[in-house]
């Protein structure tokens, strides 16, 4: 049994796509708490499935139906990630309530085009809180999906190789010692830390591959990274993450305080099919950094950072595993 539990549910949502509004919910329309449609809670296993063995639960948003309730168990001391991505989520709130119908937290944008809403909560007690979902807007007859996550987060420690990892997310080694990824469609980036001691300088390769073969999710590295992790997105606060989108994508993002991306295309797709694998090279001095995919040499760029921590990372995007081989890194 992996210890990352999630829950995902789907909500079909109708409404005026011209009539948003960014109004706050007042404590007088929040329903009674006795009237919430499901308990969420983190059973066994990787993959949350209802009592009819579905894995998502299908909810949806009408004329007459503009907010939706659930029940949800926080065991103490354990950290939760709650969260809620569609087509817009700017008329869309994301509310955490407990027992007394108070609003503990609320909703923040996750990313630039508001596709996402967060709430990042590590509960002090063993209790039941409660999850509102709700449309601010007015309803006409467009349909909009959404997909509410609810998941711990939690770090738990693999020895791959020589390597020590520190994992968040469902992380495993597979029968061929390949260093795989559960996903599971969470919409939150996983990431598995290098905890070794690495040199000033140093090259990194590895190889990575998909198990439907088809590269169609971020998958890459952070390097120069610290040890704080960024609530909204789970990547290191400071770091440059590089990473590779099918067919033939890559971005270069440097998280230090403001976001910036550099992104562009390698002259041959990438390799994709079932055992299909694509090769990435980063070679870091103390002040630039080289970035190489399947031997092409694609990105250049300065860097001054101090900072040395080393990431795989992988954008949780679909139901797919996500494998890593041939790892290597070479003092310079």
């Amino acid at each position: 049994m992996r210890p990352f539990n999630y829950f995902i549910a789907v909500i079909l949502l109708s409404s005026f796509l011209g009539c948003e509004t960014d109004e706050p919910i007042h404590p007088e329309d929040t329903p009674d708490l006795i009237n919430t449609e499901a308990c969420l809670s983190l059973k066994s296993g990787p993959i949350y499935y209802d009592d009819h063995g579905n894995k998502y639960l299908q909810l949806t948003f009408s004329q007459d139906t503009l907010s939706h309730l659930y029940s949800v168990l926080f065991e103490d001391g354990k950290k939760y990630n709650l969260s809620i991505k569609g087509e817009s989520c700017i008329t869309v709130d994301l509310l955490l309530l407990n027992s007394q119908n108070d609003t503990i937290c609320s909703g923040m944008q996750g990313d630039v085009g508001c596709t996402r809403k967060y709430i990042t909560w590590e509960s002090t007690e063993s209790d039941t809180f409660y999850i509102r979902a709700s449309y601010t807007g007015e309803i006409n007859f467009h349909v909009l999906d959404y997909q509410i996550t609810f998941e711990e987060l939690t770090i738990n420690q693999l020895i791959w190789n020589d390597l020590i990892l520190e994992c968040s997310g469902d992380w495993f080694i597979d029968d061929n010692n390949y260093l795989a990824l559960a996903c599971h469609n969470s919409s939150y980036s996983k990431w598995a830390r290098i905890a070794n001691s690495l040199p000033t300088g140093y090259k990194l390769a590895f190889e990575t591959g998909l198990h439907s073969g088809i590269p169609d999710i971020y998958t890459g590295v952070a390097f120069k990274a610290n040890d704080e992790i960024n609530d909204m997105v789970n990547l290191p606060q400071y770091c440059y993450e590089f990473k590779l989108l099918g067919p033939c994508g890559w971005e270069l993002w440097r998280w230090q305080g403001s976001v910036s991306r550099d992104m562009g295309y390698t002259s041959v797709s990438l390799n994709r099919g079932e055992g299909s694998w694509n090769q990435v090279e980063a070679e870091l001095s103390d002040n630039s950094i080289e970035l190489s995919v399947n031997s092409e040499l694609v990105r250049t760029v300065a860097s001054g950072s101090d900072e040395t921590g080393l990431y795989l990372t992988v954008d949780d995007q679909k139901n797919d595993t996500v494998y890593f081989r041939n790892i290597e890194i070479e003092e310079l």
